[in-house]
């Protein structure tokens, strides 16, 4: 399950590129997950924003999170995005993966180095 939701992330920050909208992660992620068997795929929640001065920062006046933020925003060079998959539908418990990219003309570039892999007991 881990590798899937791993792969749906990566995907869907292959699609963070200039003139692409953050609207269509969600949707992107689901149909991944589903296709490759993960259950309960409506559990899939994809949150795409900015950082700067709110925890939970995207490029609308009148910041939040209702409509607007589930439509999206359109990708723009120079952008810093959080990249939240958090999936609530396995009986092992829940899954979440965020990184932090920097957008440039040719995608998304992770500031993080850390693997996207389990790290059990050492």
């Amino acid at each position: 399950m881990h590798d899937v939701i791993r792969d749906a992330f990566l995907t869907m920050a292959e699609q963070m590129k200039p003139g692409n909208s953050t609207g269509d992660l969600a949707a992107i992620g689901y149909e991944y997950v589903k296709r490759h068997g993960v259950s309960a795929p409506e559990k899939l929640l994809i949150i795409a924003h900015g950082i700067g001065h709110m925890p939970l920062e995207l490029p609308f006046p009148f910041l939040s999170l209702g409509l607007s933020g589930s439509k999206g925003f359109e990708i723009e060079e120079n952008m810093v995005i959080s990249l939240d998959c958090l999936y609530f539908g396995s009986e092992f418990g829940p899954c979440h993966m965020e990184n932090v990219f920097i957008i440039e003309a040719d995608g998304a570039h992770s500031t993080y180095s850390t693997p996207l892999e389990l790290l059990g007991p050492r």
